[in-house]
């Protein structure tokens, strides 16, 4: 079961990984057989902006691949040190709102400013944070809500969200969507480009801080993922 699931991913990320390799190519070659003199304006800059975007996207399958293989191997540690949750947030928010003023959806982020710092290693926070909302953007319409909470869950314990008003799933899709190498079946996720990684590998690096992940979400009323962190009282002697 394991090597049929992981040969379909393969047959999908070949199509993911060709299409952005083949811009490239392609933008590439259209350049070269230009004379030099006009190389530098008009269509050559098209071609070159293509030729970036196809590279990020290309960096980001690759990026995925080799994350969610670090984290199944158990070959990458934390370094776990006092946040400021909100600071954090808000350097993940400048990150992706392009992307979202794109689709006209609105960001707003809701961190009670009272929270305690919460324990975590921050490179691995952000991609956690940034996984979830390109996530959610991807998947909400165009004009859609998106919307990054942190409240108090005890004591001990902060829980962020990231909710929006996006396609959303039904339960056993949620099961699927959670799962590495598998990717949801729908006439709307079929449209999008990635590996499909996102959630599993934000659901593996929440629970390596030893947080809980979860996932609510209905077709057509959105999507809240919900994860929990330490809170620097508790954990002070963490190293």
């Amino acid at each position: 079961m394991a090597s049929r699931t992981k040969s379909q991913f393969l047959a999908n990320m070949s199509h993911e990984l060709r299409t952005p390799l083949n811009a490239i190519i392609g933008f590439g070659e259209l350049i070269e057989q230009l004379p030099a003199e006009k190389r530098s304006a008009g269509k050559p800059r098209q071609y070159a902006t293509h030729i970036s975007h196809a590279g990020r996207h290309l960096l980001e399958i690759v990026n995925d691949i080799l994350n969610i293989s670090e984290i199944e191997s158990g070959s990458f540690t934390l370094k776990l040190e006092p946040q400021i949750l909100r600071d954090i947030a808000d350097s993940c928010v400048l990150l992706v709102e392009k992307r979202m003023e794109d689709k006209s959806q609105t960001l707003t982020v809701e961190i009670d400013p009272d929270l305690p710092l919460v324990i975590a290693d921050h490179l691995r926070l952000k991609q956690i944070l940034i996984n979830l909302l390109t996530n959610a953007s991807k998947f909400t319409p165009e004009g859609g809500r998106i919307t990054i909470g942190g409240t108090r869950a005890d004591e001990d314990t902060v829980a962020i969200s990231v909710i929006d008003t996006g396609c959303g799933m039904r339960p056993e899709e949620i099961e699927l969507a959670l799962k590495p190498f598998v990717r949801v079946d729908s006439a709307y996720t079929r449209n999008q480009e990635g590996t499909g990684l996102g959630l599993p590998i934000a659901k593996a690096l929440a629970q390596r801080h030893r947080g809980k992940f979860n996932v609510t979400s209905s077709p057509g009323a959105g999507t809240t993922v919900r994860f929990t962190l330490p809170t620097f009282a508790r954990d002070s002697a963490i190293s």
